[in-house]
């Protein structure tokens, strides 16, 4: 492992930025393209669900892949894929086409997500992979955080189409730095056949502590997907604003999600990860309360919507490379796996968050917030659940010892 020289953390970052760039740098294009195609919000949604669904399904295929042939061709393969998706659904005709690009486009842009964690992995130990990880998450960020003020813009001055044009670009420029710039990392390779790329699954979902803490990473960011999808048609249908207008006011999920993964960078090589999880979760449950008195006790504001996100996003950042690192850790021999794993259900989660956020938001804001709190209340009892587990492994190796 010390032998592998690591790549640029930026790099990475620019891989794992590709696939949320196409959710955030869209979502504020939502209302436009229904009105393009003449659908209603929710068959316009299915734009963003299928997106979900593209990246959760396309990490299963990515990580076993590259625990067996390596992790530099899928991605090289995977960005190749984005670019090309990106180019179609610039040039879509109908909904429908447009829903197939973009599930298309789905299954090249996670491959970013769920490599520069096994890369990461492959180069680091446990203690050092999570705070590589917080940077690689912090950095990634940035982009996304600008990602819906510039899509609002974009959507109402040139029009939707162009967004993807500007995603399909940036493929290309991504796909030239990973040709000269990223090395192979995996080099005990797995034998490529079907039923290796299958059987490893299994092995992960028997695996209870890597569960537990997988999902748990999955949930933390899923209330943002939510609002992700509720957001737009609350600015635009009910508060009468503009694209523009929903895609500044989104700049305060990122923000808080940047200054929580600041923090966490300067805690995790001395702090317990199970307890900054758990403090994290509660952050972010006292977020998302001070939303609910906001828009349940006073008229619908801006400010009401969105300024609990910042406290909400910053739990996130803060707990989110703590539960990946716990998760992937269990799996050491299985890293393309494990971070597959944790990939689908975050997005596999994040697709059902975002039905949630699209069925709740025709009831209005208060609806839409109960539905976010009951996500990060059930995050934070698995994490409750997990340090029970932690403790009862413990006493068992403890009794052992005396033995």
């Amino acid at each position: 492992m010390g032998t592998i020289r690591p790549p640029s953390l930026f790099l990475l970052a620019g891989m794992a930025a590709l696939g949320p760039l196409a959710l955030n740098f869209y979502v504020p294009a939502l209302p436009a393209v229904a009105a393009q195609f003449a659908v209603t919000p929710s068959a316009a949604q299915w734009t963003l669900t299928l997106y979900f669904i593209g990246i959760s399904f396309g990490q299963i295929i990515h990580g076993p892949l590259s625990d067996a042939i390596g992790r530099r061709p899928v991605v090289l393969g995977g960005l190749a894929l984005y670019a090309l998706a990106s180019f179609a659904c610039y040039f879509a005709a109908t909904l429908d086409l447009l829903l197939v690009a973009r599930f298309i486009q789905a299954l090249g842009g996670c491959v970013g997500m769920v490599m520069s964690r096994a890369v990461l992995q492959d180069v680091f130990q446990r203690e050092r992979f999570a705070s590589a990880l917080s940077t690689v998450v912090m950095v990634s960020a940035v982009a996304p955080m600008f990602a819906p003020a510039v899509g609002g813009f974009i959507t109402e001055w040139l029009g939707w189409r162009i967004v993807f044009l500007l995603l399909g670009g940036g493929a290309l420029v991504l796909f030239g730095a990973c040709l000269q710039a990223l090395p192979e990392t995996h080099l005990n390779r797995n034998p490529l056949t079907l039923i290796s790329l299958v059987s490893a699954y299994p092995v992960a979902m028997r695996h209870r502590g890597f569960m537990l803490n997988a999902v748990a990473a999955a949930l933390f960011p899923a209330t943002n997907f939510t609002i992700m999808a509720a957001g737009p048609f609350l600015v635009v249908d009910v508060l009468k604003g503009t694209p523009s207008t929903y895609g500044a006011m989104a700049m305060t999920a990122p923000l808080g999600f940047i200054l929580g993964n600041a923090v966490a960078r300067r805690l995790l090589l001395r702090v317990d990860h199970r307890r900054l999880m758990l403090v994290a979760a509660g952050v972010s449950l006292a977020g998302l309360s001070l939303q609910l008195a906001l828009v349940a006790l006073v008229p619908l504001t801006l400010v009401g919507l969105f300024l609990p996100l910042l406290v909400v996003a910053f739990g996130h950042g803060l707990g989110l490379a703590c539960a990946t690192g716990l998760a992937m850790a269990q799996l050491p021999d299985l890293r393309g796996t494990a971070s597959a794993s944790i990939g689908f259900l975050q997005m596999g989660i994040g697709a059902l968050a975002s039905t949630a956020g699209s069925m709740v938001v025709q009831h209005g804001a208060v609806a839409t917030v109960l539905a976010m709190l009951a996500i990060q209340g059930f995050d934070f009892v698995l994490l409750i659940l997990g340090r029970h587990l932690d403790h009862g492994a413990r006493g068992e190796i403890h009794s052992k010892d005396n033995e």
